[in-house]
């Protein structure tokens, strides 16, 4: 996941004075437990303010790693209030063209992504996949993240170039048949969908499942996007019930990861209540009831590729 690569780059040149405890917060977001880094990153931050001053290198970077859990929390505007102040200072001390500054200022242009502003997000992404100095796998995430912004903003054609580019650049770089090229393959495989090329996507994303078979833990968070989007896909094709096997995988693994309040769950749910028969009518409402109280509590509507419509 592009999250992960990002929290490796920044820890990577981090050398705090309670590393440990940094590094641990890290890897809670690498393994999907977001509220528990977050309030490991919390305490660590509180800490490296005391010891090293508010504006100091290293109290910045976990400060945007605590923004960057609160964006995978399904915070993205608590996210942004960390993230705007530590990104400027870091980016005055480091570059905006250094390697940090790029990493930053992405991680930065997913949290504005997520809180709607897909705009500002796009042409921050832009910028960040325009640095062809990047190793593949950075270069092939940030192109993956920016399709993804272009894609909320409509701009389908432009978001399918860049997520076809992505994989290519990955491709090149050497990364084939890794678990980088099997994400690569399913963002790809949801702009597809949603830019209404659902041949393509079907191919898309069965190569992204069986990639995954062999390259990914079977509760990895992969996992919840590529089963929603099959789910999708069958749906499509008219296979309601296996669709619905999918979307029901996708919804326990999305809530184990993101817990039950998140926006993306909120989502699968209401995928699922569509493949759900006539005689379930009662648990079809169930779930649409669910989703929009989830929805109400975060008073905003859904921000993901999966929420658009495809078109032929």
């Amino acid at each position: 996941m592009f999250w992960k690569r990002l929290a490796v780059l920044i820890a990577a040149t981090c050398a705090l004075a309670s590393e440990e405890t940094f590094l641990e917060g890290v890897a809670k977001i690498n393994s999907a437990d977001y509220a528990g880094a977050y309030d490991l990153l919390f305490a660590e931050w509180q800490s490296c303010k005391r010891r090293l001053g508010v504006n100091a290198p290293n109290t910045l970077k976990v400060q945007i790693h605590l923004g960057q859990s609160l964006t995978m929390m399904g915070r993205p505007h608590e996210s942004l209030d960390l993230l705007v102040p530590a990104v400027r200072e870091l980016t005055a001390i480091v570059g905006a063209d250094s390697h940090d500054g790029i990493v930053a200022t992405a991680m930065l242009a997913i949290a504005m992504r997520e809180a709607g502003n897909y705009a500002e997000a796009e042409k921050l992404l832009a910028r960040s996949a325009a640095h062809s100095s990047l190793p593949p796998i950075d270069q092939s995430n940030l192109n993956a993240q920016h399709a993804l912004a272009l894609a909320l903003m409509n701009h389908k054609k432009e978001a399918l170039r860049a997520a076809r580019k992505a994989v290519e650049i990955a491709i090149h770089g050497g990364l084939e048949n890794t678990q980088h090229h099997t994400h690569l393959l399913v963002t790809l495989g949801q702009i597809e969908l949603v830019s209404g090329k659902l041949n393509a996507a079907a191919a898309t994303l069965r190569q992204a499942e069986a990639a995954g078979l062999k390259l990914l833990p079977e509760n990895h968070p992969e996992w919840a996007t590529l089963y929603s989007g099959l789910g999708i896909v069958c749906l499509y094709e008219g296979k309601r019930r296996e669709g619905e096997q999918y979307l029901r995988r996708a919804l326990t693994l999305a809530q184990a990861a993101l817990g039950p309040d998140h926006q993306e769950v909120a989502i699968i749910m209401r995928h699922l209540a569509g493949a759900l028969s006539a005689d379930r009518k009662k648990e079809a409402n169930d779930l649409n009831n669910r989703s929009t109280a989830i929805f109400r509590r975060a008073s905003q509507d859904p921000v993901s590729v999966w929420s658009l419509k495809a078109k032929d």
